[in-house]
């Protein structure tokens, strides 16, 4: 399947299943799709992420994966009235870069071609970009503020998405899209491209990999599955991010750690394996049986202490650690903008 046709599979999605999404008010195509050739082969740990847009979310089916005609489509309800100021979506680092291209599969109101019009002229003016790692920046920074405030394993996902937030800096200021799972692949790529990759290196520290082996990042994963699996079966509680577990979803899931892996970069695929399993523990907290609830909080913390995090007393120091390293990337690629 060709890029462009899985693009069309979601404009079909659209078409068939708008009409449950009460207040429907237009959709965009969101994510990494938006950059890839149109005749590239579409990648099996991938979905095409759709932004719903609609009156109210809560009113509307949840967030969630879907398998549709060979192609998992990404339904994001997203509220319509975040889009009445262009301004505001020009200096956000995570809504800008949608608008930056042709990207619109449905607008009855024209909000959403008005807001793409007013962003894609200034979407590369310094002030704009500079705006947007400040978003990114900050955060980055109330997230592992947090944990190093109340270190405890609850708080692994902040954690675990600080580091994102301090990674998306550097596609930010190159003006390219702050991916998810491949966040510390590209923030490899532009460092190492601006002879940093000392500042690279401090991102790999604070993640606890810098000298993980392909063996050690391959166990990880290993230990991901049943993790992953267990949390598929037993979901039954709403939480962010439950939209990752369904069946459909294990090729991203599972299949984008392998994926990683196997094309060199494992340090970086724990990131999303540590996202994945402390996820997965979440929906195993909520609604598995108490037994297996210890014995998969067991096999959590061997996970951490693979990256060092030995004991919760261990996530302030590393906290710290990556408030410093944010600093400096922050400072770094502020710096890039302001050189362009």
């Amino acid at each position: 399947m060709k890029v462009r046709e899985a693009k069309q599979a979601a404009c079909k999605w659209i078409e068939e299943n708008a009409a449950s999404y009460p207040g429907y008010k237009g959709a965009i195509i969101a994510g990494s799709a938006n950059a890839m050739d149109p005749e590239a082969e579409w990648p099996a740990t991938s979905d095409v992420d759709l932004w719903l847009m609609v009156e109210n979310p809560k009113a509307t089916p949840r967030q969630k994966k879907i398998l549709f005609e060979g192609v998992i489509v990404e339904a994001v309800p997203t509220r319509l009235a975040h889009f009445d100021d262009p301004e505001e979506v020009l200096g956000d680092p995570y809504k800008a870069h949608h608008f930056a291209v042709n990207n619109i599969l449905s607008d009855p109101t024209g909000i959403l071609s008005d807001v793409q019009k007013a962003v894609g002229p200034k979407f590369a003016e310094p002030k704009w970009v500079l705006e947007r790692l400040r978003g990114a920046n900050g955060s980055a920074r109330h997230k592992l503020t947090k944990v190093a405030e109340d270190p405890q394993v609850g708080r692994m996902m902040d954690f675990v998405l600080g580091i994102r937030n301090t990674a998306a800096q550097c596609p930010l200021a190159k003006l390219r899209s702050p991916t998810f799972r491949k966040c510390l692949v590209v923030a490899r790529e532009i460092l190492n491209s601006m002879g940093r990759e000392d500042l690279y290196d401090e991102l790999l520290d604070v993640l606890g990999t810098r000298h993980f082996s392909r063996s050690d990042a391959e166990a990880l994963r290993d230990a991901t599955m049943p993790m992953f699996d267990r949390a598929v079966a037993v979901l039954k509680t709403p939480f962010w991010p439950d939209f990752e577990f369904a069946e459909c979803v294990r090729p991203i899931a599972i299949g984008g750690i392998t994926e990683l892996i196997e094309s060199g970069f494992h340090r970086e695929s724990v990131w999303f394996a540590l996202f994945i399993q402390t996820a997965s523990m979440k929906a195993i907290k909520n609604d598995a049986p108490e037994d297996e609830k210890a014995r998969f909080a067991d096999q959590f913390m061997e996970t951490l202490s693979a990256i060092g995090l030995t004991t919760p007393d261990d996530l302030a120091p590393r906290a710290r650690r990556g408030l410093d390293a944010l600093d400096k990337i922050h400072a770094a690629m502020s710096n890039e903008v302001n050189a362009s």
